[in-house]
């Protein structure tokens, strides 16, 4: 997808000629100068592309956030930002206080949505969103479609109402996010699913595919549509949200990305509307219901505590670790999954203050680390967690103040390795 923003910004006549500066010196709260010589106090949230002007978006001190054309800077500040953006791409800054975490996202439940046409070759019914282009392979009724389209539209919303700064709203004249909906396990592999999912995303085509089944959608005569009592969004909310984080983010250890979209999937939604005002409830919640009754229950929550994954392990589990776990065994795949939900949990929403600091400054530099490429990237990524999410404590300690934080919000675990 294309919402990089070195190209325009560097092809523009405000910014081409870059000078180095040190990321401070843009970065943080600090002192802004218009064109016309007046100031303020604000920290740069990004930089973007709007209608085809270089446009800046700040928070003040009270977490206000507003936007405003970089020709309204003063060529100092043009300067500093130029040289910023040099080792920024992206066109994001790390976020700093006061870190506002919102009560609830909503959205519209009824978003508008065009049916676009029939795609013989492929044998799909497309529809188009204001961010999402998806297709479905059966004819699925309109009340249906207008659900999964709130839940498509909102989830962009949603994310991008967190004070963590992933800056999932498509740039102008970016590429739309591509979504397929299939009525078979068949058609769902043949695209590539891999086995024991219920969803995938693929950064390489742009794309999430979801099989009807994860939704709860049945056959009804002559159409498709809910069945009433299993119609589910989770699935729908966890592969939407690696969507939306696109190939900014995918270079993160992949117990974030999967910890983060349960994370998302965790909180209560309804037409368009997502509720975190009860996140630590939500999180443990979802742990317990994926096991309650289930023939799992008893391996991996023996005596009520749930066999949580050590944070050292995740620390250092790849993709491939993570997909040998999934076609090992639907347990097992499910033990990393919501050992990395509660994992993301605890750094956002429990860790030192409890607002997220050292959460999101890692986050943000982690993935810094990962821009100057693949070199020594083990190294730096190591002193970071020491840095930001060790802060000198050793693994019996963090997996206390874990456990402590976890049995606040009702849940005991019991850490547990995992093979990789």
């Amino acid at each position: 997808m294309k919402r990089f923003l070195s190209v325009p910004i560097a092809s523009s006549a405000l910014l081409c000629g870059a000078f180095p500066v040190a990321a401070s010196d843009v970065e943080g709260l600090r002192k802004w100068t218009s064109a016309d010589g007046r100031t303020l106090k604000a920290s740069l949230v990004k930089i973007a592309v709007v209608d085809e002007v270089a446009t800046a978006t700040m928070k003040r001190e009270s977490g206000k956030k507003f936007s405003l054309p970089l020709s309204a800077l003063s060529e100092g500040d043009r300067e500093a930002i130029r040289g910023w953006l040099k080792k920024n791409p992206t066109g994001v800054a790390t976020p700093v206080p006061p870190y506002i975490w919102p009560s609830n996202f909503t959205g519209s439940a009824t978003p508008e949505v065009v049916e676009a046409g029939y795609d013989k070759d492929g044998g799909f019914h497309v529809y188009r969103t204001r961010y999402f282009d998806f297709r479905v392979d059966e004819k699925v009724g309109k009340s249906t479609i207008s659900q999964c389209v709130a839940v498509f539209e909102s989830i962009v919303g949603a994310l991008d109402s967190l004070p963590l700064a992933l800056d999932t709203v498509p740039s102008h004249g970016g590429e739309r996010y591509q979504a397929v909906l299939v009525s078979s396990r068949a058609k769902y592999a043949a695209l590539g699913g891999p086995p024991n999912s219920g969803g995938f995303y693929s950064p390489s085509k742009n794309m999430t595919v979801i099989p009807f089944r994860s939704l709860g959608i049945e056959k009804k005569g002559s159409s498709w549509g809910f069945d009433g009592k299993n119609r589910s969004f989770e699935t729908l909310v966890h592969e939407l949200t690696h969507h939306s984080m696109g190939e900014k983010w995918m270079s993160l250890p992949v117990w974030v990305l999967e910890g983060l979209a349960d994370y998302m999937a965790a909180m209560p939604y309804r037409s368009g509307r997502f509720l975190y005002t009860n996140v630590g409830k939500s999180a443990t919640g979802a742990v317990r219901k994926a096991y309650k009754n289930t023939t799992w229950e008893r391996a991996v929550m023996p005596k009520g505590e749930f066999l949580m994954i050590k944070p050292s392990t995740l620390f250092i589990t790849s993709h491939r670790d993570w997909s040998k776990a999934l076609a090992r065994s639907a347990m097992d795949g499910s033990r990393y999954y919501n050992s990395s939900l509660l994992l993301v949990y605890y750094f956002m929403h429990e860790d030192g203050a409890g607002n997220g600091e050292h959460f999101i400054r890692w986050l943000h530099a982690v993935r810094a680390a990962r821009l100057r490429g693949r070199e020594a990237f083990g190294e730096r990524y190591r002193n970071l967690n020491e840095e930001h999410l060790m802060r000198g404590r050793n693994e019996r300690e963090l997996e206390a103040d874990i456990a402590a934080a976890l049995k606040r919000k009702g849940l005991r675990v019991r850490f547990d390795g995992a093979r990789r």
